[in-house]
């Protein structure tokens, strides 16, 4: 509930604010996905990716439709995001991932992406707990972020899933020095660059 205080206190024009950034992130996180799905490396990873993409997106579209109720209109945000932050951890693979200039994705590559999308979900699922409890009276609102908070906790724990599964097959150096590049990632701090 301590998330439901701080947004309470907040002006409506600051929220708004914030659901676009949020909805910028939900959006791109989807399209990233996409490719992601494109590129996999085995058939299960493509559905399991591609689900996920149109979840996002999906989610991207119910911030619009949000922000629109609220009496807000759609922004590009302004100044790094989220998803910029985890970008900084290694800028030239995923240059070259949304310029599609990669002819494949390795397995390693795939990890990566899983935990750079859990460092976002992390964070998205506390917040959006945060969010239930503020529109805990808009019906549609809080209908909305029941829907989103699930959504994410399902794709925790497939991520989670196919790391464990990558980690019990003997990648768990691979996992751990991925892992300590997004690390920092959580706090809103650009990563040191990997490349």
């Amino acid at each position: 509930m301590e998330i439901a205080a701080q947004l309470t206190e907040k002006p409506m024009e600051e929220l708004l604010r914030l659901l676009n950034e949020i909805r910028d992130t939900e959006t791109r996180g989807g399209l990233l996905l996409a490719l992601v799905a494109e590129l996999a490396p085995t058939e299960e990873i493509h559905h399991k990716m591609a689900k996920h993409a149109v979840d996002e997106v999906r989610h991207g579209w119910m911030f619009t439709q949000l922000i629109r109720q609220l009496g807000g209109h759609v922004e590009k945000p302004s100044g790094p995001l989220y998803f910029d932050y985890i970008i900084a951890g290694r800028p030239d693979f995923w240059t070259a991932l949304f310029n599609r200039d990669l002819p494949e994705l390795t397995m390693p590559d795939v990890w990566e992406i899983m935990i750079a999308a859990n460092e976002i979900e992390c964070a998205a699922e506390n917040l959006f707990s945060g969010f239930r409890a503020y529109f805990r009276d808009n019906d549609k609102a809080s209908a909305m972020f029941r829907e989103i908070y699930f959504d994410e906790e399902f794709h925790l724990r497939w991520v989670e899933r196919e790391l464990e599964i990558a980690e019990q097959a003997g990648n768990g150096q691979e996992l751990a020095r991925i892992r300590e590049r997004y690390k920092d990632a959580v706090n809103g701090e650009t990563p040191p660059d990997a490349n």
